[in-house]
């Protein structure tokens, strides 16, 4: 067997997200819910609630006084994070079978530690895991190759028995440059064809 490692990214690779559809049920019109989107993801500060260097309620002071005539939406939208997540139960599946057949998966995964854990309740294999290292709890991001290593060195993982699976293109090639196969995963269906294939390595 190649690879006795597994490690998972957590966005659009353990869960899908609903973010627009949340802001609609909330009351937002698509094309409104499209730019609160945007706003909120593409805007710089993002990054401080993975970093996790700032308190999460200072980071949600400063969305709201950056866009204060959105602040209602704004608190919706952090205080219903249980709302945001879309499991991908059919992943979990052929990530158990790994397990099952000796695998040892990890997660390496920018992510608020609010958000984490609640976005990662409904996941089965949780307690199954080997370790994780998330972006909030070490204050270092993807692509930075310092979370990649503090994943080696903190669970003794070598990367060259190891493969990601992450969304984002850069965070794979970070990956690759230090050793550690990775697949970038486009869809769910393409992700499940490649644990498939794993799944036959081990077999």
């Amino acid at each position: 067997m190649k690879y006795k490692n597994l490690v998972l990214d957590v966005g659009e690779v353990l869960l899908s997200y609903r973010w627009r559809e949340m802001m609609e049920d909330y009351g937002l019109s698509k094309d409104e819910a499209d730019r609160f989107y945007y706003m909120m993801f593409g805007d710089p500060m993002w990054v401080e609630l993975d970093l996790e260097n700032i308190p999460f309620d200072e980071v949600m002071g400063m969305f709201i006084e950056k866009n204060p005539s959105h602040e209602d939406e704004i608190r919706y939208f952090f205080s219903h994070k249980e709302l945001m997540p879309v499991a991908r139960d059919a992943i979990y599946r052929e990530v158990e079978r790994l397990l099952d057949g000796g695998m040892r998966a990890y997660i390496l995964s920018n992510y608020p530690s609010t958000f984490f854990t609640e976005h990662t309740k409904r996941i089965p294999f949780m307690d199954r895991l080997s370790g994780m290292i998330v972006s909030s709890g070490v204050h270092l991001m993807k692509p930075d190759r310092r979370i990649y290593e503090a994943l080696f060195h903190t669970y003794g993982i070598l990367p060259e028995e190891s493969i990601f699976f992450d969304d984002r293109k850069v965070n794979v090639d970070a990956s690759v440059a230090l050793g550690m196969d990775a697949v970038q995963v486009t869809t769910e269906e393409m992700l499940i064809r490649e644990l498939q294939k794993l799944q036959e390595s081990v077999s």
